[in-house]
This record gives structure tokens, C-alpha cells and sequence, in this order.
């Protein structure tokens, strides 16, 4: 017989065909989310939802993108849902992530 531990109910591998990698290049990529990828830090979680604030008041766009056409109309975090094509999106992370380089702090800050 064998006994489940906590990490056979928390580990997940995760694949993201629209994932950002270094560079600022987007495209497919695999992570595995397990326990440690839970958060528990309470300065941590302060500094995430500092960061969320400021990207939201700086960099929100009025609409969310998907590429499933089920999806599309739906409302997700108050903003309709509309199609987009895998070249749009791509764009959108490209330009999410130009937003968060002049908005947020950096370490040498």
C-alpha cells in the first residue's frame, strides 16, 4: 500500500504556450507549480499587491484577450473577453512587459 504525501497533492506540471521568457521573447513553456511555489511571506504578498496596484493603474488595457472562442463575451476580472489571435497576445505580454520596466521600481532603486 502506499501513503500519500503532501506533495503528491500539490505538485502540478503547468504548460503555457504563451509564457515570457528572458529577453522579452514569448512562446511555449513548461514549469512545474509545487508546494514551493505557495506563498506564505507576508512582506512578499504586501510587495505583490503593491506591484498588482501599480500595474493595473498604469498599464491596464479596457479588454482581456483569449484565443478560445468558447471564452469569448464572458466577463473575467470585470473586462469582456475578446478573440485574439496568438500574434495579438504575444503583443500584449510585449507590451505589458515594456509597461512594468518604466512603472515598477527597480532593485537598484
Amino acid at each position: 500500500m502506499k501513503y500519500l504525501t503532501k506533495v503528491d497533492f500539490t505538485r502540478r506540471t503547468v504548460v503555457n504556450p504563451f509564457m515570457l521568457h528572458e529577453g522579452g521573447t514569448v512562446g511555449l513553456g513548461v514549469y512545474e507549480r509545487t508546494r514551493r511555489n505557495m506563498l506564505k511571506s507576508p512582506v512578499l504578498l504586501r510587495r505583490i499587491k503593491a506591484v498588482a496596484a501599480a500595474m493595473k493603474a498604469n498599464c491596464s488595457l479596457p479588454d482581456a484577450c483569449t484565443t478560445d472562442p468558447k471564452k469569448v463575451g464572458k466577463v473575467r476580472n470585470g473586462k469582456v473577453l475578446k478573440l485574439c489571435d496568438p500574434e495579438e497576445v504575444k503583443r500584449r505580454i510585449a507590451a505589458a512587459r515594456e509597461c512594468a520596466m518604466r512603472v515598477l521600481p527597480t532593485a537598484g532603486e
